[in-house]
């Protein structure tokens, strides 16, 4: 994948960023020759749409200076360590629930890594995400509902493996969003090698420690699905420098892993090699001491300083503009776009896969007579609800590089 070069400018900003994170990460002080020379105001920024202000702040909070920048980034940190506390408090009611109701779950990803993380709120949530017995997903509803949330989206299973999609998403303000996973791939959200692999995702699971209801993964596995979720958000519209960090967190503190099965499983996958670039990447750039060098991102080779220009520019959870471009590469092989390529992504969005629509509108598995109206209903709402977004993305079918 072809990445519009960095400015130098922007690479420095990056490099101090990503500097001060290793710094709280590792318990180290950054050195102040390094701190004289650091923009604060673009640095809170990136950090700021990296998700990763509260672990820059830890680097900071003892030479913070009295100024503005320096108190949003404090208020910032502190609101980021209350969040976490809030969603824990909150899933217990819901993780109790289960328990007494003899429903299987498994907390996933940041819910799991923050713990991992040295100091409280290091790690920022936006949602709490728990896989579990999809037979249960009415009783899940009901609970939530009762303890005052709403989705939106939710709609009943009208048989019993109608389970189309991967989650329900709850919201309750001001701050608690939960994504409740009846599945972790399915239909248009991943690859089909994914969605066969963790088909049958029960069955990897291993029994928690209290031997209650809760599941978990080896360690092993849960780095592979680390690997292949955050694998999903890069290869469509790509991901910041907090997946980077999650695994040098993850892999810094756990026990020595069985490699040899990872890497059967990664081929498996066909990430293999991907994961190869991303774990030699964030080994290298979470030590405080890759930065302090004189040749600076000269260590890099010529995939990860690649990888490492995409998640700078991508914010966490990345950009329609290169979700755009990674599904046209996708549509041609990687080859040079041409326009006929543009046409069928144009021809694809607008007429979507059945599984999309499924997804969107689960009645069509009695009602197979209503998809033309489904299709005519999902363009309407979407030009309704997000007509920049979708001017910016027909914009962007026109404007990627060949």
């Amino acid at each position: 994948m072809e990445t519009k070069q960095l400015s130098d400018d922007l690479w420095k900003i990056g490099g101090d960023f990503i500097y001060l994170a290793s710094c709280a990460l590792q318990g180290r002080a950054p050195l102040p020759e390094r701190l004289d020379k650091m923009e604060y105001e673009r640095i809170y920024r990136m950090a700021k749409s990296q998700s990763m202000r509260a672990v820059t702040y830890y680097a900071l909070e003892d030479v913070a200076k009295d100024s503005e920048i320096f108190a949003k980034w404090k208020e910032a940190c502190y609101k980021a360590i209350r969040k976490n506390m809030l969603f824990d408090l909150e899933r217990k009611h819901l993780e109790d629930f289960m328990e007494e109701n003899g429903i299987w779950y498994m907390p996933l990803k940041g819910t799991l890594l923050k713990e991992r993380y040295p100091k409280a709120g290091m790690r920022e949530m936006a949602d709490n995400d728990i896989l579990f017995d999809p037979a249960f997903r009415k009783n899940i509803h009901d609970f939530m509902v009762l303890r005052g949330y709403e989705d939106k989206h939710y709609r009943e299973p009208i048989e019993e493996d109608d389970n189309v999609g991967v989650h329900d998403n709850y919201y309750k303000k001001p701050i608690y969003n939960f994504e409740m996973h009846y599945a972790l791939f399915h239909g248009a959200s991943g690859e089909a090698a994914w969605i066969t692999y963790y088909k049958n995702v029960k069955d990897r699971l291993v029994k928690g420690e209290d031997a209650g209801c809760r599941f978990c993964f080896t360690d092993e596995d849960f780095y592979v699905y680390m690997v292949t979720h955050a694998s999903k958000h890069f290869f469509g519209g790509g991901h910041g420098i907090r997946n980077l960090m999650d695994v040098a967190v993850y892999l810094d503190t756990t026990a020595p892993l069985d490699w040899a099965y990872i890497e059967q499983e990664l081929e498996t996958l066909g990430l293999k090699e991907h994961e190869s670039i991303v774990r030699s990447l964030a080994d290298k750039i979470f030590k405080p001491e890759f930065w302090e060098k004189d040749n600076g991102t000269e260590g890099l080779s010529a995939q990860e300083r690649e990888l490492l220009e995409i998640c700078f520019s991508s914010g966490t959870y990345g950009t329609d503009k290169r979700r755009v471009e990674n599904s046209l590469k996708k549509i041609n092989g990687g080859n040079r776009i041409r326009f006929a390529d543009r046409c069928r992504y144009l021809l694809k969005r607008l007429f979507a896969d059945k599984e999309v629509y499924l997804a969107l509108y689960p009645q069509l598995r009695k009602r197979s007579w209503l998809l033309p109206f489904c299709v005519v209903h999902r363009m309407l709402r979407g030009a309704l609800t997000a007509p920049k977004r979708l001017w910016n993305e027909m914009k962007y079918i026109w404007k990627v590089k060949e």
